[in-house]
């Protein structure tokens, strides 16, 4: 029975080291899913890493709403090409290509800045945290309802203008082009600090 756990630690390294997520990036094999030949059997599998995400900055959630999560301090690479179209919202004009919507929890009460560099430096591509009234997105009453519809935000363009939030809250951060942009997809980063 033992002789058959390296052959599946085995299986499960070869298999995970060559698979991709739905971005196609390839997807790197940790370390401790590989096991030498002559090292003993510790009999524990450890898949508690996440293996979606480009950077530590941003942990993918799997769910289109909030599509990923940001750490406070830590740059975010990420990339909207093939992205759902989440969001339809005739202020923001975004609409047609895929948009991203990230959550940032606050750790504290404070005040916060999130610094956005857009896909291909295209600067028509922006972020929206706040609606037309001043309020902050959240993903508790923003998120659509289901993956194959979209949101309307209400969205005004954020243009690093301060955040202040209290411990705990969610803060939901669009990302996308308008509609009438030629490229609308591509890499960007985003990188929330605490001011």
């Amino acid at each position: 029975m033992s002789s058959l756990i390296p052959f599946g630690l085995a299986l499960v390294a070869a298999l995970l080291g060559g698979c991709s997520d739905d971005a196609g990036r390839t997807l790197e094999t940790p370390d401790h899913l590989i096991q030498d030949e002559g090292q003993p059997d510790q009999g524990v599998l450890d898949l508690g890493e996440d293996l979606g995400s480009i950077t530590e900055g941003c942990v993918a959630t799997g769910e289109s709403c909030p599509g990923f999560r940001l750490s406070l301090d830590q740059e975010c690479e990420e990339d909207t090409t093939g992205a759902l179209n989440t969001v339809f919202d005739p202020r923001l004009e975004f609409g047609g290509d895929g948009e991203h919507l990230l959550a940032f929890t606050a750790p504290t009460d404070g005040t916060f800045q999130v610094k956005f560099e857009p896909p291909n430096g295209n600067d028509a591509c922006g972020i929206s945290v706040y609606d037309s009234m001043g309020e902050p997105h959240s993903p508790q009453t923003d998120c659509p309802s289901s993956p194959l519809q979209t949101t309307d935000l209400d969205g005004v363009y954020y243009s690093g203008q301060q955040v202040s939030l209290v411990g705990g809250q969610e803060l939901l951060i669009a990302v996308g082009c308008p509609a009438w942009v030629n490229q609308r997809e591509g890499r960007y980063s985003l990188t929330v600090r605490k001011l």
